[in-house]
Formats: structure tokens, C-alpha cells, sequence
């Protein structure tokens, strides 16, 4: 009984202290018990929240990227294609069938001067899959976008920036920003940017002054971990950041007047595909058969 009273006395003696003194030994989770949780929370998301699945694919003659984007968190595993080529269009295929994907969507960043858009091949074996190309670009698809467009595959979408200066109707494609979305975020900037380097400019409605522009208030605006995905390399790299960019591109670092006077200088030859690539990719790769 004596062992209760002074039990009873000493709580009463807390009581008449700082709340502050109370409540430090109320706590009852310490810091590395409440990051398992958090984890174990994660662990428990359900299955069909956006998974990206990504590939980067290459195709030697032109030097391009195309680029393979599904959500694997989606039952259906939809898929879309970025910059495919007429002549890897089996290749790329294969892979889409081999990830068990199915593939929506087959999208240009613009009307290419040197390689046939593999667009219409696709849309040819593949029952369903919509061909997207920018509406300023005056070219055939099923599906014209514009500025602040969104293109949904699952639960993933990417968004359509106005990006001209390369061509009249280049656009850039930026992966979604939100907590479901892949972060850091994407860019695949077609031939408007280039790693440490850009589209040319004289040709197709090209301007100078208008790549410039879209290069500082639509791609160099994203955050600065947002990767770089081109549609070309010619010198063996594969991505880049935007703060790479902006710190190191040796053409769009300088003011306006010095870029423009770049590009107006580098007496580049002759595309040798124009010709026999431009009309067939405004008619979404089906020239022959037109």
C-alpha cells in the first residue's frame, strides 16, 4: 500500500509539469519504426498503379532513337511507340510481343527529313494502334495533337509541347507531372534538342530565332533532372539532363543573336533521304502505297 501512495504522488507531480515533459515519453514510435511503415505502406500499393516500362532503341543508318513506353502496372500493359523507322519495324514489334504489351499508340515528334516514319507500317500489322503526329505539321494520322494535349496509355500519359524552330510542327513529348507519374521526368524532344547540340534550321519551315525560343520556354522551363531523350545522336550518347543542357549546350548557351548567326553558318549538305522521306512521312510513312 505504501508502494501505491508514492506511485500515486509521483503522478500527481507530473501532472503539474510543462506538457512538453509529459509528452516525450508518450511517444511511442521512434523515427526507424515509422519509415518501415511508410515502406510497408508502399509495398501494398495495388497492382494496377502506373509502372513505366522503358526502352531505348536505335536504328544505325539515320541514327535514330525510337523510344518503346508502356504501363506494366495496367492490366492490359498498354504501350506507344515514340519515332519508330520503317526499317526496324519488325524488330520493334517482336519486343512489343515478347513484354507481352499492347500497343495503342505510334507517335512522331515531326515530319522526318531523313528516314521513313514507321507509322503506317505499324498501323498495317498491328489492328488498332492510332498514328500521332502534331496537327501543325500538315502530315496524315489519326490523331492531330496540340499544345497541352495529353496521350493516355494506362494510367501513364504524355504531355504534347509546341516546340517549332527544327520544322514548322516539331513537338515535344514530356512525361506526366504528378505523384503517380515517373519521376524524374521525361522529355523525348524529337530534333529540337539534341545532346549538346540541335536540329538544324534551313529547311521545312525551319527558324532559328523560333528553335531558340522553344528550347528556353518549353524544355529549359522543365525541371533540371528531367532527362533528354532525342530522336538522333550522331556522336554516341544516349540521354542527358536538362541541366546538362542548359549548362553545357555549346549552341543554345549563347544569346539569341549569337545562336542565330550559328545556325545560319553551318553550311550543312543537302538531307540525302529528304526527297523520298518528306513526302512519305506526310502521307504517315505510306507513300508507296498511295
Amino acid at each position: 500500500m505504501l508502494c501505491l501512495r508514492r506511485l500515486h504522488s509521483f503522478l500527481g507531480i507530473l501532472t503539474t509539469l510543462s506538457p512538453h515533459y509529459c509528452s516525450v515519453p508518450l511517444s511511442p514510435k521512434p523515427p526507424t519504426l515509422q519509415f518501415s511503415m511508410a515502406s510497408l505502406s508502399e509495398a501494398k500499393l495495388p497492382a494496377a498503379s502506373p509502372k513505366l516500362l522503358f526502352r531505348q532503341l536505335f536504328e544505325k543508318e539515320s541514327s535514330t532513337y525510337t523510344y518503346l513506353l508502356a504501363d506494366v502496372g495496367h492490366p492490359d500493359k498498354p504501350a506507344l511507340l515514340v519515332d519508330p523507322v520503317d526499317s526496324t519495324v519488325e524488330r520493334d514489334l517482336k519486343l512489343v510481343k515478347e513484354l507481352g504489351l499492347k500497343l495503342t499508340y505510334a507517335l512522331n515528334t515531326h515530319c522526318h527529313a531523313d528516314h521513313v516514319t514507321g507509322t503506317g507500317l505499324i498501323k498495317g500489322k498491328v489492328p488498332g494502334v492510332k498514328s500521332v503526329i502534331s496537327k501543325a505539321s500538315t502530315a496524315k494520322a489519326d490523331l492531330h495533337v496540340e499544345a497541352g494535349d495529353k496521350i493516355f496509355f494506362g494510367n501513364l500519359f504524355l504531355e504534347v509541347r509546341a516546340t517549332p524552330g527544327h520544322t514548322f510542327g516539331c513537338v515535344t513529348y514530356v512525361t506526366g507531372d504528378g505523384p503517380d507519374q515517373p519521376q524524374p521526368r521525361m522529355a523525348f524532344t524529337g530534333d529540337t534538342l539534341l545532346i549538346r547540340g540541335c536540329g538544324r534550321t534551313d529547311f521545312q519551315g525551319g527558324s532559328s530565332q523560333q528553335l531558340y525560343q522553344s528550347v528556353h520556354s518549353q524544355i529549359f522551363t522543365l525541371p533540371k533532372d528531367t532527362f533528354i531523350y532525342p530522336a538522333h545522336d550522331y556522336k554516341g550518347f544516349t540521354v542527358s539532363t536538362v541541366g546538362e543542357e542548359i549548362q553545357f549546350n555549346p549552341r543554345l548557351t549563347k544569346d539569341e543573336p549569337t545562336f542565330q548567326g550559328i545556325m545560319e553558318n553551318l553550311n550543312l549538305p543537302y538531307p540525302k533521304k529528304m526527297d523520298i522521306a518528306v513526302p512519305a512521312n506526310l502521307v504517315c510513312g505510306l507513300q508507296d502505297l498511295v
